[in-house]
């Protein structure tokens, strides 16, 4: 990025001579959807794996708004219906229908015959005699999929024997034993056939998301960078690189007989993310067997308008892809050393007997999910809510959801509806008519509801959210319509959504940042989870002190807690959404906090440590800094990624001082293997009893109804497997242990 991050600094720095304040494109992509694709590598040669994967062909329409998930999910169980399994064998028969025994141990003639060196006045003349038992086999590359095999001629002996003749006098005979080099091993490979007719895209290295669009048409789009799956860049550490980034395939589509089949998607550049540069381009590939390669059908270049919406109408006309399996696929050329250049799509919706000027989309759609009706947070300790006298005081007086007409006319409003926990709330028509265009749906919540004080389980609780903004039955996509979430209580105080679309700090000595939280009562904490995120710039060595400060008239005041400069804290980072790092204080030091106070650091070095922040939600007037002996207001509009974490109810789930996790037992259930590398077993779980697991900051990671889980996709280290049943309460704990 030699030319790209000096401009972008340019462009983000702010009174460069005075604050110093700075927010820098991403290089780490944390909002990437787990379980990813798995890669299939020719040298794999682990056993039990999956290897294989076909697809169940797709019919015509196919369309996707995003809103909803229609990635195709990997995390398979080997025991799935759909799965099958085949085992291979390393050693078999000429014929290669019957495997050798589990004993055999086989080498090559590099490692079996007799070498005899005959020297005779002086001419030595070396002779190499091979066994006669040398037989034919089949030899598996078990490191290859498909498997390759080949006939090979193979010995028993696995030694060489060396024998040395002067002037015709034998003078000694040495044998040196090897190491078989074809030993019998097997692997089993499974196969999985992926016929689910509501997912459309094979492969994920673009991002589906919520929050990087800047008023998208609907709920939820799909994003492409220079980042990878995994979450990091394509060209890990480098500084400029561009080439093949992201792509986006599809299903197999039956095309056979179709006329006037037409592919239409909106596209953006930049949104919240990096505007991508003239030579960056966003393309569409097209393929079927008959082709017999991806071809590409359309592009666009980087210097388009910033955050408008295009529409891309394209038909697909030519004989050798009105096929049975037509597939076609987005794909981004990019800087990739970064999360840079951003194209981000919507509304793909490939359907035949269309014409050129079928281009209008006659929907009506959210934008952007609500994910909260508490008044100023994301999530509170569920120990203070419950012991608030007026809870009501903390709820949002209005919800207000943005909606977005993307007719070419007015549309008639109808009266729509929030469900919390299966309580239904009718919502008033606010206008008569939906205008075309952005629109804003007012929701008093003021005197509709409030989150209950009691629920079963006493430690959390999730209180599930349905907004539904009814459009009328000629609205074509009403999934849509609706967006879900889930109110969390929990052990800690968030404004944040959990994602982070830009990266925030200094590149000043000694630079404080600090939020405010006003707390719904005073209370001790336990530590602080925050979300650093990975730059070029590795800046995990850095240090940093962990500070509390009192409120001094809504700035930080004196300090209530400080890191020892003998014991400080270092950047870590988590990489995917809602993966977070938790610190505690020196030696587990618990620290009384009154109801308001601020929570940040103070770096020590001037690098900047790259606190992540959440543009989607704007809590700037409890963000300040101080780089020259004075606290100032940010001027970024966001929340930065600080969670103060309390010693509440939630014991159970967070270390104590002396590092125990407090357990229930029981001997209905039985957890095993513990520890494990990846699959647990749950013996003992009922229909209606579920699994969550928990980290060591409380954090919900996982909840599942099935008795078989799969840890693959989490961090080694220790967690806690809570059983909970129909009534939500827990009937039993373990600590979990993942290497």
């Amino acid at each position: 990025m030699l030319k790209k991050l000096p401009l972008l600094l340019l462009v983000f720095v702010f009174n460069v001579a005075w604050a110093q304040e700075i927010v820098i494109p991403l290089t780490v992509n944390q909002d990437l959807i787990k379980p990813q694709p798995l890669q299939i590598k020719a040298n794999d040669c682990s056993d039990s794996t999956f290897k294989s994967f076909t697809y169940g062909t797709l019919t015509l329409p196919v369309w996707d708004d995003f809103s909803t998930d229609k990635f195709v999910d990997y995390n398979l169980s080997y025991t799935d219906p759909n799965v099958s399994s085949t085992l291979y064998y390393h050693l078999l028969d000429q014929s290669n229908t019957t495997p050798l025994s589990a004993s055999t141990q086989l080498c090559d003639s590099l490692l079996s015959y007799r070498q005899i060196v005959n020297i005779t006045s002086g001419n030595v003349v070396t002779n190499i005699q091979y066994f006669n038992t040398g037989q034919l086999y089949t030899v598996n590359d078990l490191c290859t999929y498909p498997v390759q095999n080949e006939i090979k001629k193979l010995y028993q002996e696995c030694y060489i024997i060396y024998d040395t003749i002067i002037d015709g006098v034998p003078q000694s005979t040495d044998t040196v034993y090897q190491t078989a080099n074809y030993p019998q091993d097997s692997i089993r490979i499974f196969s999985a056939f992926m016929n689910n007719p509501n997912k459309i895209w094979i492969d994920n290295y673009a991002c589906r998301n919520y929050t990087y669009a800047v008023d998208p048409w609907s709920l939820g789009v799909v994003t492409f960078d220079g980042v990878s799956n995994n979450g990091y860049p394509y060209d890990w550490g480098a500084v400029d690189t561009y080439g093949d980034a992201d792509v986006l395939t599809s299903k197999p589509i039956d095309l056979s007989g179709k006329t006037n089949v037409f592919l239409t998607f909106l596209y953006q550049a930049k949104g919240l993310g990096n505007s991508p540069e003239t030579n960056d381009s966003l393309i569409l590939d097209v393929y079927s067997s008959q082709l017999g390669h991806w071809q590409p059908i359309w592009s666009v270049s980087g210097d388009v308008n910033d955050n408008q919406w295009y529409i891309a109408h394209i038909q697909i006309n030519q004989f050798d892809l009105i096929q049975p399996d037509f597939q076609f696929r987005f794909r981004n050329k990019a800087t990739i050393t970064g999360v840079l250049d951003h194209w981000h799509i919507d509304y793909v919706n490939l359907r035949d007997n269309s014409t050129a000027a079928d281009t209008i989309i006659d929907d009506i759609a959210i934008v952007y999910p609500p994910n909260t009706l508490l008044k100023d947070y994301t999530n509170v300790p569920w120990d203070h809510y419950k012991n608030l006298t007026n809870p009501n005081s903390v709820m949002k007086t209005t919800e207000v959801v943005t909606v977005s007409n993307n007719h070419t006319a007015q549309k008639l409003q109808n009266a729509g509806n929030i469900e919390i926990d299966g309580n239904n709330f009718p919502l008033p028509v606010i206008n008569p008519n939906w205008n075309i265009g952005i629109n804003t749906y007012d929701i008093a919540l003021a005197s509709m509801y409030t989150f209950p004080q009691s629920v079963p389980g006493d430690t959390m609780a999730d209180f599930n959210v349905k907004i539904n903004v009814a459009t009328s039955s000629t609205n074509i996509y009403t999934v849509n319509d609706t967006s879900y979430f889930t109110q969390s209580f929990r052990n800690f105080y968030a404004y944040d959504d959990g994602t982070a679309e830009t990266a925030y700090g200094f590149d000043v000595y000694n630079a404080k940042t600090a939020v405010l939280f006003n707390a719904y009562e005073a209370d001790t904490l336990a530590g602080v989870v925050m979300k650093f995120i990975p730059s070029n710039n590795d800046v995990s060595g850095e240090i940093f002190l962990l500070t509390i400060w009192e409120n001094d008239n809504g700035q930080p005041g004196n300090i209530i807690y400080q890191d020892s400069y003998f014991e400080p804290h270092q950047p870590k980072y988590a990489g995917q959404k809602d993966q977070y790092k938790y610190y505690t204080f020196n030696g587990g030091e618990f620290i009384p906090v009154p109801t308001s106070y601020f929570v940040g650091f103070e770096q020590i070095e001037n690098k900047m440590l790259y606190i992540g922040m959440d543009f989607n939600i704007d809590n700037s007037d409890k963000i300040f800094y101080n780089t020259t002996g004075n606290w100032v207001n940010t001027s970024f509009p966001g929340s930065l990624i600080i969670r103060p974490v309390y010693s509440t109810g939630l014991n159970s789930t967070l270390s104590t001082p002396q590092n125990e996790i407090e357990v229930k037992t029981s001997n209905i259930y039985n957890v095993y293997p513990n520890p494990t590398a990846n699959t647990i077993n749950i013996e003992g779980l009922t229909q209606n009893q579920k699994v969550e697991l928990y980290d060591l900051t409380g954090r919900k990671i996982l909840s599942s109804q099935f008795k078989q889980v799969n840890l693959n996709n989490f961090d080694n280290g220790v967690y806690v497997l809570c059983i909970f049943d129909e009534f939500n309460q827990i009937v039993y704990t373990q600590k979990l242990i993942k290497y």
